[in-house]
């Protein structure tokens, strides 16, 4: 019996911490911050810098890591150590995401036009009634 209370208390705990990392991630807008799992741009911990993500000669690229050229993102084909000069044959095109120009909200709210906000319960949707009809605010905007 021991046992089993231990277990469900070390998962309950675990559950919280699930959460309280779920709350960092959302509150410091990083939630699209590494669009790939297990690793973030082929690296194990994820980059902090935009420089962390350029090309450089005479350096070593691991197999899936990504850089940036001229803002779109490339991932390498194989490992190998770069040379002076770029060669494009050892990377090919990134095209899951958009992330190569960096923006810490992803999204600009003007262009997100003609967008929809999907809620559920009165407490959201009402709030949303209330800022397009009233308030006339982000009329654009669709609530489903």
């Amino acid at each position: 019996m021991n046992k089993i209370y231990n277990l469900a208390l070390a998962s309950i705990l675990i559950v919280y911490l699930v959460i309280l990392a779920g709350a960092i991630v959302r509150m410091t807008g990083s939630g699209m911050g590494c669009p790939d799992w297990p690793k973030c741009f082929g690296y194990l911990i994820p980059p902090t810098e935009r420089s962390q993500l350029d090309w450089k000669p005479n350096s070593d690229f691991n197999k899936n890591q990504i850089i940036i050229i001229e803002d779109e993102l490339f991932f390498a084909i194989n490992d190998f150590r770069s040379a002076d000069i770029l060669n494009i044959d050892n990377w090919e095109k990134y095209t899951k995401h958009d992330y190569a120009k960096f923006n810490v909200y992803q999204q600009s709210i003007d262009e997100d036009k003609d967008a929809m906000i999907f809620t559920i319960g009165d407490n959201d949707t009402f709030a949303l009634w209330y800022a397009q009809e009233i308030e006339e605010f982000r009329t654009d905007i669709r609530t489903i």
